[in-house]
């Protein structure tokens, strides 16, 4: 690292991949990745230059130098490094969506984010990993890290250290400034249990424990000599110091940073929020039709705005001016200006990016919602990338069912503005609406009866079904009958949403105990691609349902038709581990009510179409949702005791009993083994 540690990185907080890529530089580790063919990926991680694959590329530098780790030190090592990094990578993370640190780029402000939170983090890492790892005297290596690493390593070899030194570096001078723990040693390179110069000392050293020990402290002592001899002093202080945990240091290291702002831009910027928030209080403000009631006005008050910043002190007018360019993207998006919404939302992100604390994430995915709602790929992706790293979810990929899902969002937050988005580029078109109301009850048209398998739009475009989709949801049993009689296809689908006649059975038989038409479609013997299609914004299969409903037959029947139960399922790995994770919930809810009841209200499940219309657009976001919800349930109830005892009631008939999934656990794990399910 540079002397001057925090002039490495862009912004005051490190992102992610600017600190990995210095840590492996540090630890010796770049040669290695770069024989990997890892490096110029590291690069472009580091300065976020392709922002469309971010996440991915991120993800794939992570595992690969942590798996390094593992091969290198052991199990021990990964752990301990990995959870280190885990934590910092987080806490960064957090950083970033709570301090406003475009207020801090100056030397100060460096300085002060250094000395609250790279310094005690440094030292709780250390101290950590002393405790958990054996190896050099630490009241030495906070100095001179080689040296003490030196002494530890030739002691463990029954040699002179000196002698040591000599088999790693000839040269007398250069191996005395290494020693005096004077700059960063570039030479020494991993893997170490490869590098030949220290082939020596691993012939003397023959148990794999003691030899990955040596490796992980070589590899930590070549990161802590590249810092400045002062910073380490003060790391080694810290380390002294009784701060508490990693969680109450880093509580203290934000308090610090907010307060920073706070007295530097506090009064300076209330002229500026208290605007934005009198111009987010006029976008409320709709017609009968749902337009804005003065766009006029608030165009005005936008100029304002930007007039208000302009006379800013010049140095706090970034932190500001993306606020700006949002409520100005906002009101062209109104305006129908696509082309100007863009333009803005571009440079707002740009200007809030990693900076903008508390605001950033909002601004991130208002500008995601609006490129999704246009059809705009590219800048969608990089935001969607974006918002990954800080943490928002954790899928590298923005395929169609997240897109419908978005496009859900965007309708929501610009009622009654449609996402407009091509065909030809995303299937997901039709966004469906948050209630369909029919009057009366359903009945086929001649039309429908004689056509069962063409695809309606209904409401207003909105969604498509077929007729025989419709009497599935909607009719009786003999109604179906009639449908397949005339042709219905029970393997067709509409291809924005993956629905289809089998997903409308299995929802009617879950959520309304209706199973006469699932099996009657059942046995028409659905196609192997009609048992294993993804559907819904849940992105539910079949199988998920049938797992849900906790019905063992179902679930067999299922497998017969060629279910796949080895694939992803509702998020987990395989239908089996789904299976297992809602056994445990179903005696959660029937042991402990409350604890089940706290475990929704922290978010459990991924989002829908009602929390995105809700503006809960990631997993991130359901925390907030749900309480929201329960808020609203308990205000409905009029007591929380009795909205409990009617959550209670709703949960006991949708969570399948306990006794049920283990048959449905049962049936899974014969067909993983490919042997028919016990009876029993």
């Amino acid at each position: 690292m540079s002397d001057d540690l925090t002039a490495a990185f862009a912004d005051p907080i490190p992102r992610p991949g600017e600190l990995l890529r210095e840590l492996i530089r540090c630890a010796g580790w770049w040669p290695q990745m770069k024989a990997l063919k890892l490096d110029k990926i590291l690069d472009e991680v580091a300065t976020e230059s392709v922002p469309s694959r971010l996440l991915q590329k991120f993800d794939e530098v992570e595992r690969a130098f942590l798996a390094q780790i593992e091969h290198e030190g052991g199990l021990r090592w990964r752990a301990v490094l990995g959870g280190a990094w885990e934590v910092t990578r987080n806490f960064l993370r957090d950083l970033s969506m709570k301090v406003d640190s475009a207020v801090l780029d100056d030397e100060a402000g460096r300085a002060l984010f250094l000395n609250e939170f790279a310094v005690p983090q440094l030292a709780g890492m250390m101290r950590m990993v002393s405790v958990k790892l054996r190896g050099p005297v630490l009241t030495l290596w906070w100095r001179q890290p080689f040296e003490a690493w030196l002494a530890w390593a030739a002691d463990l070899a029954g040699i002179d250290s000196d002698t040591l030194a000599t088999w790693i570096e000839p040269d007398v001078d250069t191996v005395g400034r290494w020693r005096a723990g004077q700059g960063p040693i570039r030479k020494l390179r991993a893997p170490f249990a490869q590098y030949k110069p220290l082939q020596p000392l691993f012939h003397k050293v023959r148990r794999p424990a003691l030899r990955q020990d040596l490796c992980g402290w070589l590899g930590l002592s070549l990161a802590f000599q590249s810092l400045p001899m002062a910073l380490r002093e003060r790391i080694r202080d810290a380390a002294g110091t009784d701060r508490g945990g990693p969680e109450q240091s880093y509580q203290l290291a934000i308090q610090a940073l907010c307060d920073e702002v706070a007295r530097r831009v506090g009064e300076a910027r209330l002229p500026v929020l208290d605007l934005v928030a009198q111009i987010e209080d006029r976008f409320e403000l709709r017609d009968a039709e749902g337009e804005l009631a003065d766009p006029q006005g608030i165009e005005a008050a936008v100029v304002r705005l930007g007039q208000c910043i302009e006379a800013m002190d010049p140095r706090w007018q970034a932190s500001v001016r993306f606020l700006h360019e949002r409520l100005a993207a906002r009101l062209a998006v109104w305006r129908q200006q696509p082309e100007g919404a863009a333009r803005l939302y571009s440079q707002a992100v740009r200007g809030c990016w990693w900076r903008a604390g508390l605001n950033q994430s909002d601004v991130l995915k208002e500008a995601l919602l609006h490129a999704v709602a246009r059809g705009d790929r590219r800048p969608a992706l990089e935001i969607w990338n974006r918002l990954g790293l800080l943490g928002m979810h954790a899928k590298p990929r923005l395929d169609d069912l997240d897109w419908r899902l978005l496009a859900i969002g965007f309708e929501a937050e610009f009622k009654p503005l449609r996402a407009k988005f091509s065909a030809k580029e995303h299937q997901t078109n039709r966004v469906p609406a948050d209630t369909e109301y029919r009057v009366g009850p359903w009945e086929p048209t001649a039309r429908e009866r004689k056509n069962p398998n063409q695809k309606m739009a209904r409401d207003d475009g909105r969604t498509r079904r077929t007729p025989l989709m419709e009497a599935v949801m909607l009719g009786t049993l003999d109604d179906v009958k009639v449908m397949v009689a005339a042709g219905g296809d029970v393997n067709q689908c509409i291809p924005e949403s993956g629905e289809g006649p089998l997903m409308y059975a299995l929802r009617r038989a879950h959520m309304q105990k209706e199973r006469e038409i699932l099996d009657f479609l059942l046995d028409l013997g659905p196609s192997v691609e009609t048992v294993n299609r993804v559907a819904s914004t849940l992105r539910e299969t079949p199988l998920a349902i049938a797992i849900q409903m906790g019905s063992a037959a179902v679930v067999e029947r299922l497998i017969g038709l060629g279910a796949r139960v080895g694939d992803e399922c509702d998020g987990f790995d395989s239908a089996l581990m789904y299976a297992r994770a809602l056994m445990a919930e179903s005696q959660q809810l029937r042991a402990s009510p409350q604890a089940f009841e706290a475990a929704w209200r922290q978010g459990g499940g991924r989002p829908n179409g009602d929390d995105a219309r809700a503006g809960a657009l990631f997993a991130a976001d359901l925390p907030a949702r749900r309480q929201a919800q329960f808020e609203r349930q308990v205000a409905m109830a009029d007591s929380q005791e009795r909205r409990d005892r009617i959550a209670a009631a709703v949960m006991a008939r949708m969570v399948p009993a306990p006794q049920d999934l283990e048959a449905v656990i049962g049936v899974l794990e014969s067909a993983l083994r490919g042997s028919p399910p016990s009876r029993g």
